[in-house]
């Protein structure tokens, strides 16, 4: 009987993992005649990005602040923010896997820790993750957050801090099925047959 249920957990998660899809959001493929903009927000492809200062929405309405030739959003640039957020574009829940991150603004900033929290519905759904961003490491450093409990199932992230300046490169996430979760059943499941 115990075989025959590993049985069934190990195909519920082959199918999982048939219907997953890890997607690194890099900015690049998007056409930037679709970006819109509503004052604090930019919106393209599946998600939502919005600055703000204090809790007041930062205007968003420059495309060079926030975008260069690469891709890349620069938050922070020309214009003070203390909280970032991407958010899904219609409110799907979503697993973020990693963060690439850096300090390479046009103008290189100095070390800076920020803060990153996964919410859902409103609520926080993670522990505070520290995450330090150096100015001398190479640009586009990934910040692995599939380590942190919460991450698998969330509809917004939020980066804080006192006066953010850094580069968002990328970052990987899966729609659906929670990617981290799986993985986290599968180390179960080897556990048990062991």
């Amino acid at each position: 009987m115990k075989r025959l249920i590993v049985f069934f957990i190990l195909l519920k998660v082959a199918e999982a993992h048939a219907q997953r899809q890890i997607t690194r959001e890099n900015f690049e493929t998007h056409n930037l005649e679709d970006v819109i903009y509503l004052f604090s927000e930019v919106r393209f492809g599946n998600f939502i990005y919005e600055f703000r200062n204090n809790g007041d929405p930062v205007d968003s309405s420059s495309l060079i602040t926030y975008f260069n030739n690469d891709g890349d959003i620069f938050v922070g640039h020309q214009k003070k923010v203390t909280d970032f957020r991407i958010k899904s574009y219609n409110g799907d829940e979503f697993s973020l896997n990693s963060l690439r991150l850096s300090s390479n603004h046009p103008y290189p900033n100095p070390d800076e820790k920020v803060i990153v929290r996964g919410w859902r519905d409103g609520k926080v759904v993670t522990p505070v993750v520290s995450v330090a961003i150096n100015l001398f490491e190479p640009p586009g450093k990934d910040y692995d957050l599939t380590i942190y409990q919460g991450f698998e199932k969330v509809d917004e992230i939020k980066i804080t801090g006192n006066n953010l300046q850094f580069t968002l490169e990328s970052f990987t996430y899966s729609s659906g099925a929670a990617a981290v979760f799986e993985e986290r059943e599968d180390e179960k499941i080897k556990n048990q047959e062991e």
